[in-house]
């Protein structure tokens, strides 16, 4: 009989800190224990379009997203993934600091 994984489950408590004009830091807890990786998203044009900034390895929990534009706010979520399946975080916010 075939193992049944666990269902992934969503990363939580996703922050956003502005560290510097033109840099934000990015963490979340990791609630799953068998993923194959996660992806860092930042909405772009009106949360329309979907960009992915990283593809990280499973247990990460941060990320630097770095040459930002000063004073700009940034939406990010994170999705973690397992094979064809994927949840995703709820999103945060963060404004870049003035130059």
């Amino acid at each position: 009989m075939p193992s049944v994984k666990p269902s992934l489950k969503a990363p939580s408590n996703l922050t956003a800190t502005a560290v510097s004009s033109t840099q934000i830091h990015l963490s979340w807890q990791d609630n799953s224990t068998d993923e194959d990786y996660f992806r860092v998203l930042c909405p772009t044009m009106w949360g329309i379009q979907h960009q992915t900034i990283a593809t990280l390895p499973p247990d990460t929990t941060s990320f630097d997203h770095r040459n930002l534009e000063p004073m700009k706010e940034y939406e990010y979520y994170v999705c973690v993934h397992r094979e064809e399946e994927h949840t995703c975080s709820g999103r945060t916010y963060a404004t870049t600091l003035p130059e």
